[in-house]
């Protein structure tokens, strides 16, 4: 918050959680809570089996947000035929997981009857700036989501 306070940041076009890890999701919910910056719009992958107070409390935060129309929750941060989002000479593309890991979600398995975890199912996101390929966020991805990813 310090950050974007000195840098004069009002506004957040969009957050992208890669999955339900304290280390991935802890400062979310101060800066909902802070007003500090107005957040368009949260996206992330939904994890039935993280049962940290955090990840309820988080989830229930984002959640009266969109209610209020503050903000729009989209629990969905999967491949989708090449999913993009474009933010002038930015694309992020959202190459992984696809929608049957998300959809089968940590605690169950897979095809080959691998357990899918929180690190199964995190976003693996590419960054392209003017037609480069600049960026490459793989998150905490495990052997299951590579597999999924290749």
């Amino acid at each position: 918050m310090e950050f974007l306070t000195r840098e004069k940041i009002a506004t957040i076009n969009a957050i992208y959680l890669s999955h339900a890890d304290r280390d991935h999701i802890g400062g979310l919910a101060q800066l909902l809570a802070s007003k500090v910056v107005r957040i368009e719009e949260v996206y992330l992958n939904t994890d039935s089996m993280k049962k940290s107070a955090s990840w309820n409390d988080l989830l229930f935060e984002i959640d009266a947000a969109d209610n209020k129309k503050e903000l729009r929750f989209t629990p969905s941060l999967t491949s989708d035929n090449g999913r993009r989002f474009k933010d002038g000479r930015i694309v992020l593309e959202v190459l992984g997981p696809s929608k049957y890991l998300a959809a089968r979600g940590p605690g169950s398995t897979d095809q080959d009857d691998r357990a899918i975890d929180t690190n199964s199912v995190s976003a693996v996101i590419r960054i392209v700036q003017d037609k480069d390929h600049i960026l490459l966020l793989a998150a905490d991805i495990d052997e299951v989501g590579l597999d999924d990813l290749l």
